[in-house]
């Protein structure tokens, strides 16, 4: 599920791993039209390894969404987004 995938992602990076880019991977094979806005809430708010992973799938997947969100990122104060 693409919750697992966000979960996975973030316990990576809380063990010192930065598996965002394969999580990304893993959210092109789980996620459907459905969880779009799942993702996008994600890239927007969620916990630091979440957040990477669905920003990183935005980024592949072209979706104009992800601009925003990126620039919204570049601002955060989070070193890791």
């Amino acid at each position: 599920s693409v919750q697992a995938v966000f979960d996975w992602a973030q316990q990576a990076l809380e063990r010192g791993s930065e598996l965002h880019v394969p999580a990304a991977r893993c959210l092109t094979a789980v996620a459907g039209p459905d969880d779009l806005p799942q993702i996008v809430e994600a890239a927007r708010s969620g916990p630091e390894g979440a957040r990477c992973a669905a920003l990183h799938y935005l980024a592949e997947a072209g979706d104009p969404v992800v601009l925003d969100l990126i620039e919204a990122a570049a601002v955060s104060p989070s070193r890791t987004v």
